[in-house]
């Protein structure tokens, strides 16, 4: 698959959420954006599909799961469902890669997603969901393992980064338990599903970080 340019960017708004549309054009060089299927003791990780809405709804129509999120809480599975045609699915026309469901292995149930955006050259920005009766065992980090090897193997990743807002302390321990360093803090820099402008925590991890963090653990 070609690497796709930016060419244009449009937004537009899907059931009262605003989409950001991208257009591209090819680049020289290739990458495959498909997310390999992966297992650990507790979950499977796999390609989102539209299969998923009713699962992914489950946890969207949460305001504990939106809180520190840019939209409010899904008011139906279709708004689920249109929001993962709209941007989920379409990952190679978007020139970012295809988002991890995390399945349950016991449950065969969708519990969360993890993903990479704002993918340019060899940095990119991670994002992670899970339902709320899944916090506080481990399962995220679980699912981020493989999908840190993902991004500084398969794509060839320099350094991955993180927002997180500067009230979501839980998210920040995930972060620090798996290596990621507090590299500073943006003033007001997000709207979250409030309404009101949040202080971010930018996080980031570096290859080389990784590697010796891996090679300790294997």
């Amino acid at each position: 698959l070609p690497i796709l340019k930016v060419c244009e960017v449009r937004w537009y708004h899907v059931h009262h959420v605003l989409i950001q549309d991208v257009f591209f054009m090819e680049g020289d060089e290739h990458m495959q954006l498909s997310m390999p299927e992966k297992e650990t003791s507790r979950l499977y990780l796999r390609g989102m599909e539209e299969a998923d809405a009713c699962d992914i709804y489950d946890y969207y129509r949460q305001a504990c799961v939106t809180q520190f999120l840019t939209f409010p809480p899904h008011p139906d599975v279709e708004h689920t469902l249109h929001i993962l045609k709209a941007f989920y699915l379409p990952y190679e026309r978007r020139g970012e890669p295809q988002a991890w469901c995390v399945l349950d292995k016991q449950r065969g149930k969708v519990i969360g997603h993890v993903c990479f955006h704002a993918l340019e050259d060899d940095t990119a920005q991670l994002a992670y969901v899970l339902h709320p009766e899944y916090w506080g065992h481990g399962y995220i980090r679980e699912a981020l393992l493989p999908l840190l090897e993902v991004g500084f193997t398969q794509f060839g990743l320099r350094r991955i980064t993180a927002m997180v807002a500067y009230e979501n302390k839980r998210s920040a321990k995930v972060l620090e338990a798996l290596g990621f360093r507090l590299e500073g803090i943006c003033k007001e820099a997000m709207k979250l599903s409030d309404g009101i402008y949040h202080d971010m925590m930018l996080y980031a991890l570096l290859k080389k970080e990784w590697r010796k963090l891996y090679e300790q653990n294997t």
